[in-house]
């Protein structure tokens, strides 16, 4: 069985979403941009690791160099300030050399891109794509940050778990009694069922932060997943405010919804 949120909807009382067939351009880009990376990020360390010789290995060391300076690096002799927008969008790549690493990487970056698809469009939708990109933009510094405050981490920490739990927490500011619609598929070899069930928005940040701590638990060191923990716990509240002030903006007309 699995268990996947499928959209943003609304009781009677709130606020109408915008049209599910509005296009979403720049979460489809910030998704294509999480899943090259990820992808880069594989093909170097099999490569390293001599999974895939017949790769050139100037290709190898290009990709790695580049994947590697998208890294937030707590030690400030190692930080550049473009990394607190570019380590949002790597996911965590340290456990692919071992047995279990690339279920636990793969387990990351479906539930990221699920919480993204969710929660994601249906902001660009209600927000519009400038104000959407502008978010992202706002947000994604905000909960990388954090991290700086751990020069001795000794390693570097991907924040894409970050950043998804700030998407979240900035869905369930901005649509303020909203439900999310979920789906429990299961099957026996094939799918044979599908059970839908609606809860409240919170439960969306809650269930992608309980998964992700315990999939840190899993495949980072100690301090890193405590690392991973607190940011977690600090990115749900920054984008919660975020969601929360777009809300009040557009409901005073300051921040108009697109047509």
């Amino acid at each position: 069985m699995i268990v996947l949120p499928t959209a943003i909807v609304g009781p009677p009382e709130a606020p109408e979403l915008a049209p599910p067939a509005r296009p979403t351009p720049v979460t489809w880009i910030l998704l294509g941009i999480i899943i090259a990376l990820a992808l880069a990020e594989a093909a170097a360390v099999h490569a390293a690791l001599g999974g895939w010789p017949s790769l050139p290995a100037g290709l190898v060391r290009t990709v790695t160099i580049a994947q590697a300076s998208a890294l937030l690096y707590p030690a400030p002799d190692l930080f550049l300030p473009h990394q607190l927008w570019t380590a949002a969008l790597v996911a965590d790549g340290g456990a692919l050399g071992r047995a279990t690493g690339a279920l636990l990487w793969l387990w990351q970056g479906l539930a990221a891109l699920a919480v993204l698809t969710v929660a994601g469009r249906a902001a660009e939708r209600r927000l519009g794509p400038l104000a959407w990109a502008a978010a992202l933009l706002v947000l994604a510094p905000l909960v990388t940050i954090v991290h700086l405050r751990q020069p001795d981490l000794g390693a570097a920490l991907a924040c894409l778990p970050d950043l998804v739990a700030g998407v979240a927490g900035l869905a369930w500011g901005l649509f303020a009694g909203h439900r999310v619609r979920w789906a429990a598929y299961y099957w026996l070899v094939v799918v044979v069922g599908v059970l839908p069930f609606r809860l409240h928005l919170r439960w969306l940040a809650t269930v992608y932060v309980i998964q992700e701590a315990v999939r840190a638990g899993l495949a980072l060191p100690g301090p890193e997943a405590i690392e991973r923990w607190y940011g977690l716990a600090v990115a749900v509240p920054v984008g919660y405010a975020l969601g929360t002030a777009a809300r009040l903006l557009q409901r005073r007309g300051t921040l108009a919804a697109p047509e």
